[in-house]
């Protein structure tokens, strides 16, 4: 009993740490000791520690991209919840099960399971718990593509984790919160958040959440237009990663640095690092992040001229997007095929494409879509001389730029002379 004390102690400093294959060794040693206690243990605290082994099992098979052992893991935790018949650990699945179906990416799944959590943690949960169910479910509202809802609930989080002072799961919260308001188009405001959960990330010694926000901390940058500054975050985010084995914060920093060298220009550099991280989210099995990164091939080879390569990336990418619900990035798959129509000359088609994006992007207020959007729409109205809809549009947009802080997007809006 004192040696499986042990094995989680060491296994949860693993986690810490984020040292995924020692901490499966670990995970291992444990679900053996366990197994030497059978009969000897009470039932309940028998299934109450199997529950915590494989719950932190998941977790390691997640972030090594092991799915088909984390799935079979996450049934297992599943059917130990049923017989445990409470509530914590009902709720405590199926929070898991909404990081898996994240992964997976099955948003609309991942937001069921999310909110099944909270109910749970509402009606008989700590107020820790509350806050662990109101950001898992402001996490699937993220990435559902609902920026504003998704902010409401890590609002109220940040609240409880600040007044309990889980500084861990307060830096998750900030981190987020950074993320939606970068998407809003709001960096400056993404930037605070980032300061306040690196500095705390410094205070308890967080290494992998460090690097988490030096990513997105050089997302807000590249919006605002400062690259090189944005650069030295997202290398410093890959040596991070490098260092401690995070090969999922190590592709999301390959792709990061894509995009600014695509915004200054130079395509081949781009293309190199968004064929590495494409790679390693193939690698990693997230179809999701493949999607995504699909889409950015896809648009650099059009930007390229190439157009058969750049149809073929986009389309996956759209069936991608709508596979999993995933509407914000429908809406830039759906922008960027229409940007490829125009380029082409199929202008019809090319309206049908973005007009669908635009919609999208005005349900769900997705501003920069919306943006970009309304300055394909007005290249369009004016090759084809109806100048009074490409003013319209322009105003549109102009109203926008005014409103948000994207100087370093513009690039990839490509605002034309003539208009």
């Amino acid at each position: 009993v004192q040696a499986l004390e042990w094995v989680m102690k060491i296994a949860q400093e693993c986690e810490r740490l984020y040292q995924n294959e020692e901490g499966l060794k670990w995970i291992t040693r444990g679900l053996s000791i366990l197994q030497k206690l059978k009969g000897r243990l009470p039932l309940h605290e028998h299934l109450s520690q199997e529950f915590e082994l494989l719950f932190l099992q998941v977790q390691f098979q997640l972030h090594l991209g092991n799915l088909p052992q984390a799935e079979e893991s996450l049934s297992k935790l599943a059917d130990i919840a049923t017989q445990l018949k409470d509530n914590h650990h009902q709720a405590r699945s199926c929070c898991l099960h909404a990081q898996y179906s994240q992964w997976l990416g099955k948003y609309t799944e991942s937001l069921h399971y999310a909110q099944q959590a909270l109910e749970v943690y509402q009606r008989a949960g700590t107020r820790a718990e509350q806050a662990s169910g109101l950001y898992e479910v402001g996490l699937a509202y993220f990435y559902l593509g609902d920026y504003h809802r998704a902010i409401q609930y890590y609002e109220q989080a940040r609240i409880i984790f600040r007044n309990t002072k889980d500084y861990r799961q307060l830096i998750d919260v900030l981190d987020s919160l950074g993320n939606a308001h970068t998407k809003l188009g709001e960096g400056r405001k993404a930037l605070e958040y980032y300061r306040q959960a690196l500095d705390l990330c410094k205070q308890i010694n967080d290494i992998k959440s460090q690097s988490d926000l030096l990513n997105n901390r050089g997302v807000a940058l590249r919006t605002l237009g400062y690259y090189q500054e944005a650069l030295e975050q997202f290398r410093e985010a890959c040596e991070i990663d490098k260092k401690i084995g995070n090969r999922l914060g190590l592709a999301f920093s390959l792709s990061n640095l894509g995009q600014v060298y695509r915004l200054l220009g130079i395509h081949d550099q781009a293309l190199t690092y968004y064929q590495q991280a494409h790679e390693l989210f193939r690698i990693l099995e997230s179809p999701a992040e493949q999607g995504i990164m699909e889409r950015l091939l896809g648009g650099i080879y059009r930007e390229r001229g190439e157009v058969t390569v750049a149809r073929a990336y986009l389309g996956t990418a759209l069936q991608c997007a709508q596979r999993s619900s995933a509407r914000a990035e429908e809406a830039e798959c759906l922008r960027e095929l229409g940007e490829l129509a125009y380029v082409e000359g199929e202008y019809d088609q090319a309206l049908d494409w973005i007009q669908r994006a635009l919609r999208i992007g005005q349900e769900l207020g997705l501003a920069l879509t919306m943006a970009r959007c309304w300055q394909a729409l007005s290249k369009i109205y004016f090759d084809r001389h109806n100048y009074q809809n490409a003013l319209q549009v322009s105003n549109e947009l102009f109203k926008l730029l005014e409103e948000h802080e994207w100087a370093g997007e513009l690039s990839l809006i490509h605002i034309s002379e003539p208009t």
